[in-house]
């Protein structure tokens, strides 16, 4: 859960020439829709991290598999040209 200062953000937002009730209003409002926001679970973030490195896992291996192909033709060509 995201922690907001609401007298630090209405205090920054004074220091920036916004008005005193309107500065403490709009730190309340930000504070309350923050709140609203679901935290994005732990597992789902792992999940994404695993699908990744295994996607690039699979781009790595074919990669190679592709280099093991062509490099002997490429070698191949040259020599016996």
């Amino acid at each position: 859960m995201v922690r907001v200062d609401v007298i630090k953000l209405s205090n920054t937002l004074i220091n920036a020439d916004v008005p005193e009730k309107r500065a403490v209003l709009l730190a309340q409002a930000f504070k309350e829709s923050i709140n609203e926001i679901e935290p994005v679970s732990q597992s789902y973030v792992n999940k994404k991290i695993e699908k990744s490195k295994n996607e690039t896992l699979q781009y790595l291996l074919a990669f190679l598999g592709l280099q093991m192909i062509f490099i002997p033709c490429f070698h191949y060509i040259m020599t016996n040209l």
